[in-house]
C-alpha cells in the first residue's frame, strides 16, 4: 500500500502574501454568467427556506443537457463532494490512479482506507498502452483518468480510451473519469460514449470550472448505470445542494451565449500565451482546457509572487517530472499580457 504523507497545496493558496493577480486558480475568466447572477438577486428570499432535497428542476435541466436519464445523475456540492463519495462507496478497495491527476483523489482514497497504486504517464505525460495491462494484473476497484487530465490539460487518445474501458470491463473495474474541464473542448469525445461498453463507468463533471461557479459549490457525476448512481447517492447528505446552487445550475444551462463567448476568448488567450511562453524558453505542453502547463527552465513561483502574481506550482502533484513545472489559469488579454512581461522581467534577470 502506498501510503502519501505529502501536504497538498490547492491553488489560491499564496502563503499569506499579497496577490494582485490570481492565475493559480482556473474558473472562467468571465466570471459569473449574468443571468446567473440576475436570477440569484431574484430569489434570494427563498435562501431562509430548505432546499428541494430531490432538485427535481436541477437534475431535468442536467438530464436534458446530457441526454441521459435523471436516474443516472448524482449532484454534489462540487466535485470535490463527488470525489469523496465515490471513495466512501469503494472503502478499503484497491485504485488504481492515473498520473498526473488532481491531488483530491489521492486524499479522498486514503481517507476511505483505500490502497493506492499508480500508473505514469508516458514523456509527453499521455497515458500508456501499459495502463491497460495494469488494470488486468491489479485488478483494481476503481481507475481513476483525467479528461483531460489535471495539471497538464491533454486528453487521452481514442484508442488508450478504448483499451482502459475494455480493460476495466473484462476485469470489474469502476472507471473514474475527470471531466470537470471537458466543457472548454468542443469536439472532445467523453467516456460517456463508453457507458454501453459493459463496464461500470462515472464521468464527473462541474459547473465550477466553465460557469464560474467556484464559490457557489456544484458538480455531478454521470453514471453509466442506476445503481451505479444509488451507490454513491448513499454516500451523500441529504439536503447537500443549496437553494442557491440549485437556480443558479437550472439558469447556468440556459447561458449558451456566455460559453460561445468564453470558449472563444480561452481559445484565443490560450494561443497567445502558449506563444510568449514559448518565446521565452518555455515547454509548452498543448493544452487543451482553460489553463496551460509548461516547464520553466528558471524557478517562476517565488519571483512572481513577491510581484503580486500567483501560478500553480505543480512540484507536489505526482507524476510530474519538471523541476520547475508550472499552470497558468488562461484570464483576459491585460492580465495575461501582464504575466508574460513580468516572466519576462525574471527570465532576462531584470
Amino acid at each position: 500500500m502506498h501510503v502519501n504523507t505529502r501536504v497538498y497545496k490547492h491553488g489560491g493558496d499564496s502563503g499569506g502574501k499579497k496577490i494582485r493577480l490570481d492565475f493559480s486558480v482556473n474558473v472562467n475568466p468571465l466570471g459569473l454568467p449574468e443571468g446567473v447572477a440576475r436570477v440569484l438577486a431574484d430569489s434570494i428570499d427563498s435562501f431562509a427556506a430548505y432546499p428541494d432535497i430531490t432538485s427535481r428542476e436541477l437534475l431535468t435541466a442536467i438530464s436534458e443537457e446530457e441526454v441521459i436519464a435523471a436516474g443516472q445523475i448524482v449532484l454534489g456540492a462540487g466535485a470535490s463532494e463527488l470525489i469523496m463519495a465515490v471513495a466512501h462507496a469503494y472503502a478499503g478497495r484497491r485504485v488504481l490512479l492515473q498520473c498526473p491527476f488532481f491531488g483530491g483523489y489521492e486524499r479522498a482514497f486514503l481517507a476511505a482506507g483505500c490502497e493506492l497504486h499508480y500508473a505514469d504517464a508516458a514523456e509527453d505525460y499521455l497515458p500508456e498502452y501499459d495502463t491497460a495491462e495494469m488494470i488486468r494484473r491489479l485488478k483494481p476497484a476503481v481507475y481513476v483518468i483525467g479528461n483531460p487530465s489535471n495539471p497538464v490539460g491533454i486528453c487521452p487518445d481514442e484508442s488508450i480510451m478504448k483499451e482502459t474501458v475494455s480493460s476495466c470491463a473484462e476485469n470489474g473495474s469502476l472507471l473514474l473519469a475527470d471531466e470537470v474541464f471537458l466543457g472548454f473542448i468542443g469536439d472532445a469525445k467523453s467516456y460517456t460514449e463508453y457507458f454501453k461498453s459493459g463496464a461500470g463507468i462515472v464521468s464527473l463533471k462541474a459547473f465550477t470550472k466553465l460557469y464560474a461557479f467556484a464559490g457557489l459549490r456544484l458538480g455531478y457525476a454521470l453514471c453509466s448505470d442506476r445503481e451505479l448512481a444509488d451507490n454513491i447517492a448513499m454516500q451523500l447528505p441529504e439536503w447537500n445542494i443549496s437553494v442557491p446552487a440549485q437556480v443558479a445550475g437550472v439558469q447556468a444551462l440556459k447561458e449558451k451565449e456566455y460559453l460561445e463567448d468564453s470558449l472563444s476568448l480561452i481559445g484565443q488567450e490560450r494561443e497567445y500565451l502558449s506563444v510568449k511562453l514559448k518565446e521565452l524558453g518555455m515547454r509548452v505542453f498543448p493544452s487543451e482546457a482553460d489553463f496551460i502547463f509548461f516547464e520553466s527552465p528558471v524557478e517562476l513561483y517565488v519571483p512572481l509572487i513577491d510581484k503580486g502574481i500567483l501560478i500553480r506550482d505543480c512540484s507536489d502533484h505526482r507524476g510530474i517530472r519538471g523541476q520547475y513545472s508550472c499552470r497558468i489559469a488562461v484570464r483576459k488579454h491585460e492580465d495575461n499580457m501582464q504575466l508574460i512581461s513580468e516572466i519576462k522581467e525574471i527570465v532576462n534577470g531584470t
